[in-house]
C-alpha cells in the first residue's frame, strides 16, 4: 500500500501539522484540509485559529515521506514517529497519540468526574457567573481589522455552510437612515459593504430589536419576492426598490 507523510508549516509562528494519507495524489489531501480550514469544519481547533490570525497564505504544505507500507496500521506508526520528531511546543495535533501519554484522545472522563466537573462550572461555581458588562472578561475585547476581515471570508459564498440550503434562504426590505428601500437576499454580503452587522439586522427583522444604525425593517411579504426576483440579475444580492416594489 502507497502512502505518505506530509507536513502542513506556519511560516510565521513556526507551528507544524503532521498527517499521513494513502491517496494517490498527496495534493488532494491538503486540497481537504484548505477546504476544511476555510469553511470552518476543521477538526484541529489549532489550525482553525491559525487560518482566522494568519490567513490560509501562511502555511506550506510539504509531502516528508513517500513509501510502501504493509497496511494502513504500520503508516499510522510512522506518522506517530514523526510527530514524536516534532517539538511539543510546536507540534499542532501532539495530542493525536495517546501512547506519548499527553493529552484526552481516545479516553472519556468517568461519570463521577463528569458529575464534578459539571457542578464545578454550574451557578455561582463558574468563574463567569453573573458577570455582565464591565465584570464581563470580555468587557472591552475586541478583534482586530485584519482578523474581522478573514473571519468575513471563511464565512462567504459556498464556504458558508448554509451555502445553497434554499429552504434557509430569507428576503428581506429594509429602509435606511436617508429612507432608502432595499429587497436584499444576502444579508451578510450586505452587511459587510454597508458596515452593518449581521446578528442585529437579522433581530431587526426578527423583532427582537427596533432598529440597528438607523436601519429598519423585516421580512419582505411574498408579492414582493415574486416581483423584484423575476427582476433581478444574476450575481445581484440585493437592489433599491420603490414603495411598488419596481427596482429603482
Amino acid at each position: 500500500m502507497l502512502g505518505y507523510i506530509y507536513s502542513i508549516v506556519s511560516t510565521k509562528t513556526g507551528m507544524i501539522y503532521i498527517g499521513s494519507t494513502t491517496k494517490n495524489k498527496v495534493e488532494d489531501r491538503w486540497n481537504e484540509h484548505k477546504n476544511d480550514m476555510l469553511s470552518n469544519r476543521h477538526n484541529n481547533w489549532k489550525l482553525r485559529f491559525l487560518i482566522v490570525h494568519q490567513g490560509i497564505d501562511d502555511l506550506i504544505f510539504k509531502m516528508e515521506l513517500k513509501g510502501c507500507f504493509p497496511t494502513y496500521q504500520d503508516l499510522l506508526k510512522i506518522e506517530g514517529i514523526w510527530i514524536r520528531s516534532v517539538c511539543e511546543e510546536f507540534c499542532l495535533n501532539i495530542d493525536r497519540w495517546p501512547e506519548l501519554g499527553r493529552g484526552f484522545y481516545g479516553k472519556e472522563h468517568k461519570s463521577e468526574s463528569k458529575k464534578l466537573i459539571s457542578i464545578g462550572n454550574s451557578g455561582e461555581n463558574n468563574g463567569n457567573y453573573n458577570k455582565k458588562g464591565e465584570k464581563s472578561h470580555l468587557w472591552g475585547w475586541k478583534h482586530d481589522k485584519e482578523t474581522l476581515t478573514n473571519l468575513r471570508k471563511i464565512r462567504l459564498g459556498n464556504l458558508n455552510p448554509m451555502w445553497g440550503k434554499s429552504n434557509c434562504l430569507k428576503e428581506y426590505l429594509f429602509k435606511s437612515p436617508d429612507s432608502k428601500i432595499y429587497f436584499i437576499i444576502n444579508m451578510l454580503r450586505f452587511c459587510n459593504d454597508y458596515s452593518l452587522d449581521n446578528s442585529h439586522m437579522t433581530s431587526v427583522a426578527t423583532g427582537k430589536r427596533k432598529q440597528h444604525k438607523g436601519w429598519v425593517g423585516g421580512y419582505a411579504p411574498q408579492w414582493v419576492i415574486d416581483k423584484v426576483l423575476s427582476l433581478m440579475k444574476p450575481g445581484q444580492y440585493w437592489v433599491e426598490v420603490d414603495l411598488e416594489g419596481n427596482i429603482l
